[in-house]
């Protein structure tokens, strides 16, 4: 699912945004014919063992909808949030980990590493306005950051219906990240001469004539 939406402007086919170290590789599906047989997730205890948690994705998503979706009070931490983030992901729980992404989020607004973690996961699923959302005010805080720049630009530029508008402040937005660090490469494997292509081609759409 995550690499199979592509952006394609002035020619240049962009993958959605793979995961970044943070987060953790996609899941890939295994070949046919090689699928691994099913292991019975072991029963969920009151109290799980964390090892059983680290170990099992899926449990570990099904620990936290029992929980409401987030961590308790006692036990929150933006690292951890990261975590068990990274951990879900991988075991393709892409949902849990975006509502714990966000979770984290609402209690620790100020932290760019968590909105731009939320941000990924959300174009990844296809909701480019929410990502926006999200990324706009950790762009404000840390003006400083490439990745935000060019992840608000990408947010921009997935936003159904395309406007000039969104085009205009896309440019803005990666020209930024640009700017931030000439050489910037992302780790969906965009680097900086694919996004001056980018940036190119929506200021000559929307040049003034």
């Amino acid at each position: 699912m995550l690499g199979a939406a592509l952006l394609a402007v002035s020619g240049t086919a962009w993958a959605a945004p793979l995961l970044d170290d943070v987060l953790g590789p996609a899941a890939v599906a295994p070949a046919p014919g090689r699928l691994v047989p099913m292991i019975p997730l072991p029963p969920l205890a009151e109290r799980p063992e964390p090892a059983d948690l680290m170990q099992h994705p899926a449990l570990l998503a099904r620990y936290l909808e029992a929980q409401g979706g987030r961590l308790g009070d006692q036990h929150a931490d933006p690292a951890l949030v990261l975590t068990l983030a990274q951990i879900l992901l991988r075991g393709d729980e892409t949902f849990a980990a975006e509502r714990m992404l966000g979770d984290g989020v609402g209690r620790w607004p100020e932290r760019a590493d968590l909105r731009r973690a939320w941000g990924r996961v959300l174009i990844s699923l296809g909701r480019a306005e929410a990502a926006r959302a999200a990324l706009e005010p950790a762009v404000a805080a840390s003006p400083g950051d490439p990745a935000l720049r060019y992840l608000l630009g990408r947010a921009l530029l997935s936003i159904e219906p395309r406007s000039a508008a969104h085009d205009v402040a896309a440019a803005e937005a990666l020209s930024a990240a640009l700017e931030i660090d000439p050489a910037y490469s992302d780790p969906d494997g965009v680097g900086a001469p694919e996004i001056s292509s980018v940036i190119k081609e929506l200021k000559g759409r929307h040049a003034q004539p």
